[in-house]
């Protein structure tokens, strides 16, 4: 049993500093966790309240952007889910925790105002539509003088 006595005499404090040392790695452990607190766990907890306080307070009417970074006006609201115009007359169902953030519309810019001409590549000249007299169409509708065969 020499082994297991040393072990023992390994693990006891030697003189009076050793109540000192343990009162140390005590603090220095709560001070970890002290830390840990304040710096992560407490600020999420206040995004997620502010969150949820918000996702509480919609409104049908407002501009809202999803988790998923798509923007919609809020249609229609019930307990826990959410009804989304995401375009004019095309409406989705969420969970109200799928709402990252109410947004306002940048003024004078709204989606009624957008056409798809808005988004026309003016540059575009690729071929899109195939004839059915074999003629390819560039972007202007108009035959290019290519066949479709022939690529």
């Amino acid at each position: 049993m020499q082994g297991h006595s040393d072990l023992t005499a390994l693990a006891q404090p030697q003189g009076g500093a050793g109540g000192n040392a343990l009162l140390i790695n005590i603090l220095m452990i709560a001070a970890i966790f002290a830390f840990f607190y304040f710096v992560f766990i407490r600020p999420q907890r206040k995004r997620m309240q502010e969150t949820a306080k918000m996702q509480n307070s919609l409104v049908p009417g407002s501009t809202v952007m999803t988790t998923a970074g798509m923007f919609a006006t809020v249609a229609a609201i019930t307990d826990d889910r959410i009804v989304l115009e995401i375009a004019p007359g095309v409406e989705a169902e969420f969970v109200k925790q799928s709402i990252a953030q109410v947004v306002s519309e940048p003024e004078g810019l709204s989606a009624d105002h957008l056409s798809p001409e808005d988004f026309a590549d003016e540059d575009d000249d690729t071929d899109t539509t195939d004839r059915a007299d074999g003629e390819t169409t560039g972007s202007g509708g108009e035959p290019d003088g290519r066949d479709s065969d022939k690529k």
